[in-house]
């Protein structure tokens, strides 16, 4: 009991120590969200009478907004590894990756309070879709922000070299806004997208709870 106590306060104060080097960062993202919300009002009304299509471009707004989301909030990463601040939580005599957790669930809170928040706003505005429909794609992105915090926290901690990592994450925003509108160019059906779009969020999401567990204390503490 005293443990789990313990543990809260480290998370509560690791969340508070989170948000102040992050701050420039969660202004950045959150002006860009609403100026991306703001001018979406011709591209649903677009879409209006496209039932399927308006339900795959709901789904893929809401991912892409996820990954902003994460791009934005695991800059500060880096800056970490650079001074060794991660070792603090790999020298704990505490199994990996729970002497992660403290580290990586105030992220995801904040990554998760910034989606809820934005999603809210967008169905308050455009109601794109039914109520049910979209509450099922706001699970979707929070399991994939999970599984995406989770990847690209075992990436940042085990690549010696952060420029590829750096290059990844920015193809993967230009990769998410136009590689689904690409296919449907191409004809390929609706639905086969739709099932590509939830293995992808499955499959980060356990990709990154295995990669997480599989991560080496050595293999960080030598780098």
């Amino acid at each position: 009991m005293l443990y789990m106590v313990n543990k809260i306060k480290f998370i509560k104060l690791e969340l508070k120590n989170l948000i102040k080097p992050m701050f420039i960062s969660l202004v950045l993202i959150n002006v860009i969200l609403f100026m991306l919300l703001l001018n979406l009002n011709d591209f649903f009304a677009t879409l209006k009478n496209m039932r399927d299509l308006s339900q795959l471009y709901v789904l893929v707004l809401l991912i892409s907004i996820s990954y902003s989301i994460i791009f934005i909030s695991t800059i500060n990463l880096e800056k970490e590894k650079l001074y060794n601040l991660y070792h603090r939580y790999f020298v704990i005599p505490i199994k990996s990756p729970y002497n992660l957790i403290i580290k990586i669930i105030p992220l995801v809170i904040i990554d998760l309070v910034l989606l809820i928040f934005w999603g809210i706003i967008l169905f308050l505005m455009y109601s794109p879709v039914k109520l049910q429909i979209y509450l099922l794609y706001l699970l979707l992105s929070i399991i994939f922000i999970i599984g995406g915090i989770l990847t690209f926290f075992y990436f940042n901690l085990t690549i010696s070299n952060s420029s590829i990592l750096h290059a990844i994450k920015f193809i993967l925003i230009f990769a998410f806004a136009y590689i689904p509108k690409f296919l449907i160019t191409k004809n390929i059906s609706i639905q086969l997208l739709f099932g590509l779009i939830l293995f992808l969020i499955i499959a980060i999401f356990f990709v990154g709870i295995f990669l997480v567990n599989k991560l080496s204390s050595e293999k960080v503490l030598l780098q």
